[in-house]
């Protein structure tokens, strides 16, 4: 798992800046890789300066790893206005988000080694969640109360207090604009009849990247991709508003 970002600057028909490629410690990467059709000269670790004619809409950068190698194309081309139309799209999404009654996430979490983690969240407004993962561990949560079970815990469900007795809310689980000191809007597209809107958020005081895809029917945020200096996670989002009823343990052991 490589991160690559770059910093371009567009003087006339040329292209010019640097290049720079982190691996999953969030340190400089060791992985070998170069600026396609550009000129370049080393500028520290994991760093390249390049110049190029400014031909194309992508600048391409190929990485290689042990036993493979991607190719990535990162964007030259803005509109003007382009980011602040990102930020409102952003603010929009995420409060369409929290307006919601009930949503699904399946995340995929990994390191970089390994298999990685998946968890499935259920989330019903205001206040109540509810989330498995593949290691076998369940948790419902209702305000500032927490019910969970694992292995290893001894039978049955472990009641307790959640958050530190911060009471979970909904509205404030779809929380990406504080991550958002930069917002891009990397492109629109239209996949399976809907227009997408594909934004890049960064926070280099976490440090953390995301990548986010919004429907522009509902500004519903169906994908998010985000990675830290530890972890890469996608998360999708669907069963928006659909019938769902998260209880406490006891009540759901009662048949209701």
């Amino acid at each position: 798992m490589q991160l690559v970002g770059a910093w371009i600057g567009r003087d006339g028909d040329r292209l010019s800046g640097e290049v720079r490629v982190l691996g999953p410690d969030g340190g400089p990467s060791r992985a070998p890789f170069r600026v396609l059709g550009a000129r370049t000269e080393p500028c520290g670790p994991a760093c390249l300066r390049f110049s190029t004619r400014a031909a194309a809409d992508a600048l391409a950068v190929a990485v290689r790893e042990p036993g493979r190698s991607h190719r990535i194309e990162l964007p030259t081309r803005w509109e003007q206005g382009a980011d602040d139309r990102a930020r409102r799209m952003l603010e929009r999404a995420q409060r369409a988000m929290r307006d919601l009654d009930t949503a699904v996430e399946r995340e995929r979490a990994t390191s970089g080694i390994g298999p990685g983690a998946r968890t499935t969240y259920r989330i019903q407004a205001p206040d109540r969640m509810a989330w498995s993962t593949d290691r076998g561990i369940q948790t419902v949560v209702i305000g500032d109360r927490q019910w969970r079970r694992a292995p290893g815990l001894g039978p049955g469900w472990h009641e307790g207090s959640y958050g530190g007795g911060l009471a979970f809310r909904t509205r404030t689980w779809f929380r990406w604009t504080p991550f958002a000191r930069s917002v891009r809007l990397l492109g629109i597209e239209r996949v399976d009849g809907r227009r997408l809107a594909r934004l890049a958020l960064f926070d280099e005081g976490t440090p953390v990247w995301m990548g986010m895809a919004v429907d522009l029917e509902t500004y519903r945020v169906l994908r998010v991709r985000s990675l830290t200096p530890s972890t890469f996670t996608t998360t999708r989002t669907s069963d928006f508003d659909e019938p769902m009823d998260i209880v406490t343990p006891e009540e759901a052991s009662d048949g209701r």
